[in-house]
């Protein structure tokens, strides 16, 4: 069975450093979903405070960035869960019939 590839895109945000792209805020994100098994790449949008989850060129998911758990395994961010029911629509055989 392939891997689903996942691309999460990532605008800048505001941080004590100024407004930029970082990736501390979809760290967890992109961790728990590559712990499920998700081939997950990053790219990055010149979109403030956004981050996009894509699937099959499809936008699944997106929420503000600012809104993601710093750091972390994603394990107890709701919006971490939220986006993998996203991409289990989807990606589930069901979802095809």
């Amino acid at each position: 069975m392939a891997q689903t590839r996942v691309l999460i895109k990532y605008g800048p945000y505001k941080s004590f450093s100024g407004i930029e792209h970082k990736t501390d805020r979809i760290k967890g994100l992109e961790t728990f979903l590559t712990n499920l098994g998700y081939s997950v790449n990053t790219q990055s949008i010149p979109i403030r405070n956004v981050c996009e989850v894509h699937v099959y060129d499809l936008k699944v998911f997106e929420c503000d960035i600012r809104n993601l758990q710093f750091g972390g395994d994603g394990e107890l961010d709701d919006l971490c869960h939220e986006a993998l029911r996203k991409i289990t629509d989807v990606t589930s055989p069901s979802s095809t019939a």
